[in-house]
């Protein structure tokens, strides 16, 4: 496998240094993948097979504010946004603490339910509470509001998963709880004026929440577009028409099916032997499939817990496929079983024995995110599963040792 340069950032950043040239979108060319033959390819896929260098930000500490959690997130070559779902907050590249983006309450400028978030042009950042949308500046002061823009029929239903697609307008997904909605997807203008439809195919009420979400990201200048209902990756072509690209066979793992969807409110309860591609990532020569594995992922925690009362065997349920476009092959990265959630999935980190990579997000053509809590790097390395591993780049080891350490 040709070498690309990845650098990795606790915030964790794979960075690829490849050419970036635009996507054709005249060539009418449609890839099949076969998923269901790819699932039964397991193997050790290493990060040196891409790369020699690793990168760790420790994002800084905000005195008196509290996150729970990373929920929604966005990255630009020289900020991180990440939020819950009342607090968002801005660093910089190198973890130093911005700004808190606005703030949850019924005030002028403030927001009532925090539901997106995401760069816009000019360095502005917008928050979605609900219906509403709302921009602010970099130092978190508020600067508009737009009411309504984001809401798109009298049925309620609205826009969830959206990305700016230039400087004035967004590709949204449609929620779609009620089956009522006569498009699945729009572009739109800050101000909620439609500039293009298009049209929902699936008129009925979705089974579960994850229906509702959609893979919006940008590569080579193009937006990509995949709804979690759908097999296909599609492009967003010159004259904003969706353009098939990528077709992903599932057989008999397809969570699609009609006798699957019409039976019940809920298949993934009912049964969960299916896979179902929850996100997707690209550069010049793969795809990164995040795909949900169910009851198929047989690869448990060696010691049970329990989360908020409820029982935990799992510490994931989803697998990374990785595609060659140059070969066409889909090979999985083979899971662990472990009490780690760290080493657990993803591409293994044979560069410092560091956690797995398991990408979340692309900032551009070249880098995609991961992020890893404090004290999940800290469990990790005083695990065995660091302790015995064997490093490319043993002084890298001891330097992820001693930032580990460090923190609180």
């Amino acid at each position: 496998m040709r070498k690309s340069l990845f650098k990795i950032v606790l915030l964790v950043i794979w960075q690829i240094i490849c050419s970036c040239n635009r996507v054709n979108t005249q060539d009418p060319s449609i890839t099949y993948i076969n998923i269901e033959a790819g699932y039964n390819k397991m193997e050790e896929i290493k990060l040196s097979q891409f790369t020699d260098n690793i990168k760790y930000v420790k994002l800084n500490r905000v005195e008196s504010i509290d996150i729970q959690a990373i929920i929604k997130y966005d990255f630009t070559d020289d900020y991180n946004l990440i939020s819950d779902f009342h607090t968002c907050l801005l660093f910089n590249n190198k973890g130093k603490f911005i700004s808190k983006i606005g703030k949850e309450g019924r005030g002028p400028g403030e927001y009532q339910l925090l539901m997106n978030i995401g760069f816009g042009c000019g360095n502005k950042i917008f928050i979605q509470g609900y219906m509403d949308l709302y921009e602010y500046n970099l130092d978190g002061s508020f600067s508009n509001k737009y009411e309504e823009s984001m809401l798109y029929d009298a049925d309620g239903n609205y826009i969830k998963s959206w990305k700016f697609i230039n400087d004035s307008l967004l590709l949204g997904r449609i929620m779609n709880d009620n089956g009522k909605a006569k498009d699945k997807a729009l572009i739109i203008n800050k101000k909620g004026e439609i500039k293009y439809r298009f049209v929902n195919y699936i008129q009925k009420p979705n089974e579960n929440i994850f229906e509702n979400n959609a893979s919006i990201h940008q590569f080579g200048g193009i937006t990509f577009f995949k709804e979690v209902v759908n097999d296909t990756l599609f492009y967003l072509s010159d004259n904003n028409t969706l353009v098939p690209r990528y077709i992903f066979n599932y057989g008999k793992y397809s969570p699609y099916t009609q006798v699957e969807r019409n039976n019940s409110r809920n298949f993934e309860n009912r049964n969960s032997d299916f896979i179902r591609i929850d996100n997707l990532y690209q550069t010049r020569d793969f795809l990164l499939l995040d795909c949900y594995l169910g009851n198929l992922f047989v690869w448990k925690r060696l010691t049970p817990t329990t989360v908020m009362g409820y029982p935990k065997t799992n510490n994931t349920v989803n697998a990374l496929g990785v595609y060659n476009k140059q070969t066409e092959d889909l090979v999985f990265c083979q899971p662990t079983s472990t009490d780690n959630p760290l080493f657990a999935s993803g591409i293994y980190n044979d560069i410092d024995a560091g956690p797995r990579f398991f990408p979340k997000q692309m900032v551009n053509d070249s880098t995609m995110v991961m992020w890893v809590s404090a004290i999940q790097l800290k469990d990790h390395v005083a695990s065995d599963d660091f302790k015995n591993g064997i490093a490319k780049y043993p002084e890298k080891k001891r330097k992820l040792q001693e930032l580990a350490e460090s923190l609180t």
